[in-house]
């Protein structure tokens, strides 16, 4: 992580990430996964969430500013 790295934005962005995932989860067993899923998510994906951030939060960043243009 370089000089630029805004903490809070890329928590944000984790946890939209963990959120999406869990939504997607809960749509194909037609129920919450539960927070077990989190942890599981944090165990399973962080590292590597942690390793692209530098290349997905310019991505991540052009979403959200796309999705304000609409508010």
């Amino acid at each position: 992580m370089n000089d630029e790295f805004d903490f809070q934005e890329y928590m944000e962005a984790q946890t939209d990430a963990i959120e999406v995932a869990k939504w997607l989860l809960g749509e194909k067993l037609g129920r919450d996964p539960g927070d077990e899923f989190v942890v599981q998510w944090i165990r399973d994906n962080a590292e590597e969430f942690r390793r692209n951030w530098p290349t997905y939060s310019a991505v991540w960043r052009e979403k959200k500013l796309k999705l304000h243009d609409h508010d």
